[in-house]
């Protein structure tokens, strides 16, 4: 549904296109492209007047910053000294921006345990700077069932030296950046997008570059200030987030990410902010999909990870890798039943074991590798099936974790195991001389 200048758009008016190359319809007309997510006014109509679309949103998973439901992570009301509200509705007692609701906060609040709410799914575009104090918290979180859209002209600044305060995120789409200029306790992402790549728009080519770079790491944390180190006790945090690459200091405390896709857009996925192959810092991660090369001072965990780049760790005496794909070249701690170490293994014992040369092992292990590697469904941060695994993908990533479900962040929704109930139970109670087939919709 559309409103143009807070008017509804009749249905004649819409149509459907092809707006793979722009193009205007001559007339009034709304044109819009339902797989590209593009939307194209008509010459007729006033481009300056505001414009609203209502859509529903798709995505495989409760994953990323989604109007889907997540009460449960949701910081409870009695926790927080003060609840403020953020929506457009214009009644008493809310706030029509979130810098509005950061103003009253620092201002009049003491910079108390405070939730600011947001409860619609508007675009906010008000710069956010957070300055918190010293062993308090502040959780910027979107209401149960909505997904408000943070655009940035420029990065999220977190500032002052405050070791002991924690900064949440929750349920929000976030085209834009995190800097960490001071010093911070806790940064936490729950259920949250900060887009790969920092903007889901394309340039415009006849407009100046965006202020932000298309590479810019969705978090950098500064590691330096005045010639002193900082953040020594930062840990960063994230579960059911989409992030783009982290530039992180190695002596900070650490970095924790579950059931979350960090990509990194064609650079280093994880490291320091020094140099682009520095060693960031200690990390522990599960169920998680890492695109690009990560650098880490040591990997305490990673268990039911794609690492669909090459993993590099300072210290390899401790720490333990499981369950995971790991690919060529990587320096990491043990392994414990990685692909594809476990299926050379498994093909070399086949094929003799000790008793083939090593030429005849290396050509086993180089076939394997040729095809032994994730496959997704799209690449692309957008599509409905980002970073999804392919349906004809290796089986061996397909079904790698520990319980038999995928690897990477989609683990969490068991499609193995529900495919194989449902076959079971299909094969069960279908007529005889009938097989069952299933069709997968992304």
């Amino acid at each position: 549904m559309v409103f143009h200048d807070g008017q509804p758009v009749p249905p004649e008016r819409v149509r459907c296109a092809n707006l793979e190359t722009w193009s205007q319809p001559a007339d009034d007309a709304i044109a819009i492209d339902v797989k590209l997510g593009r939307l194209a006014l008509g010459a007729l109509l006033d481009a300056t007047l505001p414009l609203e679309v209502w859509y529903h949103w798709g995505f495989p998973a409760g994953l990323g910053g989604g109007p889907y439901r997540r009460s449960s992570w949701l910081v409870r009301r009695e926790l927080a000294d003060h609840v403020l509200l953020v929506d457009g509705s214009g009644e008493s007692g809310t706030f029509a921006t979130i810098d509005a609701a950061l103003t009253e906060w620092a201002a009049n609040l003491g910079r108390a345990n405070t939730i600011i709410r947001v409860r619609d799914n508007r675009t906010y575009t008000d710069p956010i700077s957070i300055e918190p104090a010293d062993d308090r918290w502040l959780a910027i979180e979107a209401e149960d069932g909505v997904r408000p859209h943070l655009r940035l002209e420029a990065p999220l600044a977190i500032t002052g030296i405050h070791e002991g305060a924690s900064i949440t995120l929750n349920g929000l789409l976030v085209e834009g950046t995190i800097h960490v200029e001071g010093s911070l306790g806790r940064l936490r992402l729950i259920h949250t997008t900060l887009v790969p790549g920092v903007t889901i728009a394309e340039p415009d080519p006849d407009l100046p570059p965006p202020p932000l770079s298309l590479t810019e790491p969705s978090i950098l944390a500064e590691g330096t200030a005045g010639g002193e180190e900082i953040n020594q006790d930062l840990r960063v945090e994230m579960a059911f987030s989409i992030v783009g690459p982290l530039r992180l200091p190695r002596h900070i405390e650490g970095l924790w990410a579950l059931d979350s896709i960090i990509d990194g857009v064609d650079i280093d996925a994880i490291a320091d902010p020094v140099a682009p192959d520095a060693f960031g810092p200690a990390a522990w991660l599960e169920r998680t999909t890492v695109i690009g090369e990560t650098h880490v001072k040591e990997m305490t965990l990673a268990s039911e990870v794609i690492f669909d780049g090459r993993l590099r760790c300072e210290r390899r005496q401790t720490g333990c890798v499981r369950f995971s794909f790991i690919p060529a070249g990587s320096e990491t701690p043990q392994r414990y039943r990685c692909q594809p170490d476990l299926r050379i293994a498994n093909d070399i014992e086949a094929a003799g074991g000790d008793l083939l040369t090593q030429a005849e092992k290396d050509a086993i292990r180089d076939r394997v590798r040729l095809w032994l590697k994730p496959e997704y469904t799209a690449e692309e941060y957008g599509q409905p099936a980002y970073r999804q695994l392919h349906i004809n993908g290796p089986v061996e990533i397909a079904t790698g974790a520990e319980d038999g479900s995928e690897m990477g962040a989609y683990a969490h929704l068991k499609q193995p195991q529900r495919t194989a109930n449902l076959r079971l139970r299909l094969e069960e109670y279908l007529p005889f001389g009938l097989e069952p087939g299933l069709i997968y919709v992304t």
